[in-house]
């Protein structure tokens, strides 16, 4: 539109697209994060992706650090053990 519009207006259509140009891309980024907001907080989980269990054995002051690494790498769950 801005390029079409440039013709008439004083500093031509090159210019007038580039700036439109500049908006619809700003727009547009808005429009998908709004729509697609939650896709964008954490990563897309395939189809088929192997599933993996580990098991970590801490002291029990590291276990908030080690939950916290684990779901920050998108862990499906994590469960305690507590062994006296």
């Amino acid at each position: 539109m801005g390029a079409t519009y440039g013709y008439i207006l004083k500093w031509g259509p090159i210019i007038w697209g580039l700036i439109g140009l500049g908006i619809g891309f700003v727009l547009g980024l808005i429009f998908e994060l709004i729509v697609n907001k939650e896709n964008f907080s954490r990563k897309k989980r395939t189809k088929g992706v192997t599933e993996v269990v580990v098991m970590v054995k801490c002291y029990a002051g590291q276990v908030e650090a080690v939950e916290k690494v684990f779901y920050e790498n998108f862990a499906f769950g994590v469960a305690k053990l507590n062994q006296s």
